[in-house]
């Protein structure tokens, strides 16, 4: 009796490993069926951090500690593109209320003030630079300045070396209102003529990033949100799994949908605003 009842035990256990096969799944497709979900992901977005100023691209190192106070008192937890990428591709999962920080520009003190916070705090960040502002700053001497410096090649490659922070392209010297907005089209130019001119200069930047900091960017970060047609369809072609504009809201991204990447909403820390009024704003968008 003994015996039988083991062999019918055998039998059993065999029956519920066959049992997805017999149905067309193997239990790794029904856990992926599982994690196909969408999830809502905030992205703050950072300009300047300087002490005893603040306006609405400037907040005080005050200011953002406060914000990384209340994220991780709201039990959200900090995020990278690459983690992103991943589970947009299929081949990872984000934790529960995922948020990214990320810092536009390049500015110095975003290395003087909000880096040294971003590491108590166990926070990740992503940092878009701008490659002329960056070049000038690493050739002309103007170093080292929390009020209007720009990060160096070095200091970007250094920063490169956590883990916990990775870098973006916004563009290399698309950031200006004259002679175009950003990376908006002039009236003059054939739609050849700008794809070209747009292509040069981002491409310019992906060499810059990749021989002076050993990394090419994989996320864009539109100049001043403003971005086109044109554009949107030719940085996936340049290998960019990732795209920011300025657009207010919170995007949902969903697994193993990699286009959800594309134009991400984002929510600009003024500095006119307190941290909970961030929050509002997250959770408004929710």
């Amino acid at each position: 009796m003994k015996n039988r009842h083991s062999f019918l035990l055998i039998i059993l256990a065999v029956l519920v490993l066959a049992y997805p096969i017999f149905i067309g799944f193997s239990p790794c497709h029904i856990e992926l069926k599982q994690e196909n979900i969408k999830i809502a992901m905030p992205i703050i977005m950072y300009h300047q951090v300087l002490k005893g100023k603040s306006g609405m691209y400037i907040v005080t190192p005050e200011q953002l500690e406060s914000d990384l106070k209340m994220f991780k008192a709201q039990g959200f937890n900090f995020v990278l593109p690459s983690q992103m990428i991943d589970f947009v591709e299929g081949k990872g999962e984000l934790p529960k209320k995922p948020i990214l920080i990320c810092f536009d520009d390049g500015h110095y003190n975003n290395i003087y003030y909000a880096y040294p916070l971003l590491k108590k705090y166990q926070a990740k960040a992503l940092f878009n630079i701008i490659g002329v502002f960056s070049n000038n700053s690493s050739y002309s001497g103007s170093l080292s300045n929390p009020d209007y410096s720009h990060m160096t090649w070095s200091e970007i490659r250094n920063l490169n070396t956590d883990e916990c922070m990775e870098l973006g392209n916004h563009s290399y010297n698309m950031h200006n209102y004259r002679p175009r907005f950003g990376i908006s089209k002039l009236p003059e130019e054939t739609t050849a003529q700008y794809i070209k001119t747009l292509t040069d200069d981002i491409m310019h930047m992906q060499s810059k990033m990749a021989n002076q900091c050993g990394v090419i960017p994989t996320v864009f970060a539109y100049p001043f949100g403003k971005y086109t047609v044109e554009g949107q369809q030719l940085l996936p072609k340049l290998g960019f799994k990732m795209t920011l504009n300025c657009n207010e809201g919170v995007t949902k991204i969903k697994w193993g949908e990699p286009k959800s990447l594309f134009d991400l909403r984002r929510i600009n820390r003024s500095g006119l605003l307190c941290s909970t009024e961030i929050l509002l704003k997250i959770k408004k968008y929710y």
